[in-house]
């Protein structure tokens, strides 16, 4: 497994991220929990499994799983609808995946599909030092020139 990438499909976050998944508005390269196509985003914390809400904020150093589609062809290929195979190999985006959180650049140490789920990509970024605090810090997705639409996390 590469380093920083989380198998979505894992036992410990599993059913947190099937139910946060029922109740999300799917659009391109992005995922929200609140249904309005803007806010919170299906943010997972990649250590403990746990969504990140106002009550389990992220961190400054946290690297975190993103959930979001729209991010395009992997490597290697597999075919819509079908999962990506929960024991590897991991389908890595081919374009370069960037993220910014709080307006300030992040790392990402994996860009594509999550194990065990069909048409379901995740993103694992680190949150930078420099974000400031809040219950609404912005998280956008870069990927072959397209911008995604803003979600939302809190950040203490």
């Amino acid at each position: 497994m590469k380093s920083g990438a989380r198998e979505a499909g894992s036992s410990s976050n599993v059913a947190s991220l099937h139910g946060a998944v029922g109740r999300v508005v799917h659009g391109r390269g992005r995922l929200c929990r609140d249904q309005s196509g803007a806010g919170p985003g299906v943010i997972v914390d990649a250590n403990t499994g746990t969504l990140v809400t106002a009550s389990a904020p992220a961190h400054v150093g946290d690297t975190l799983v993103i959930y979001c589609n729209g991010l395009g062809a992997v490597t290697p290929p597999i075919p819509t609808g079908r999962p990506a195979p929960a024991g590897g190999p991991l389908s890595v985006t081919n374009n370069p995946v960037s993220i910014t959180i709080g307006g300030i650049a992040a790392t990402v140490n994996f860009a594509g599909l999550a194990p065990g789920f069909p048409d379901l990509y995740q993103v694992n970024a680190v949150v930078p030092p420099g974000v400031s605090p809040g219950t609404a810090v912005p998280v956008v997705l870069n990927v072959a020139g397209q911008t995604s639409p803003t979600v939302t996390m809190t950040v203490q």
